[in-house]
């Protein structure tokens, strides 16, 4: 900003609601929490996730969209046969898969934590 102050700034991100099952699902980001949906069903919800949890589910999509690039490369290394590139994106691929499992485990106890802290109980 021109005057050096800093604006508290708001991270964008796609509100993302809890179905039955307790999965997180995104919605479009045209849709707002608030918003009526088709034929006026309403979609007012209080299930907001919260900013670190937020967090922890990007962190899942971009480990996942890593794994499927280096998988997408690992084919042009192998037309190529640099072995070496091979290793490396095979290296990749399994360290990105532990975290990818890792943090799955890690937002499930969020989640079972956040579900038990709000009195749901699992069907």
């Amino acid at each position: 900003m021109k005057d050096g102050s800093k604006k508290s700034e708001k991270r964008h991100r796609p509100q993302l609601l809890i179905n039955g099952s307790g999965t997180p699902l995104a919605l479009p980001s045209h849709v707002t929490i608030g918003d009526t949906g088709p034929k006026g069903a309403n979609m007012t919800v209080g299930n907001e996730v919260d900013d670190l949890m937020y967090d922890w589910i990007n962190i899942l999509k971009c480990k996942s969209d890593g794994v499927y690039a280096y998988k997408r490369y690992l084919e042009d290394a192998k037309k190529e046969k640099s072995k070496c590139c091979e290793v490396l994106l095979n290296r990749l691929i399994d360290e990105d898969s532990e975290h990818i499992l890792e943090v799955k485990r890690h937002v499930l106890g969020l989640l079972e934590k956040d579900s038990k802290a709000r009195g749901y109980t699992a069907a």
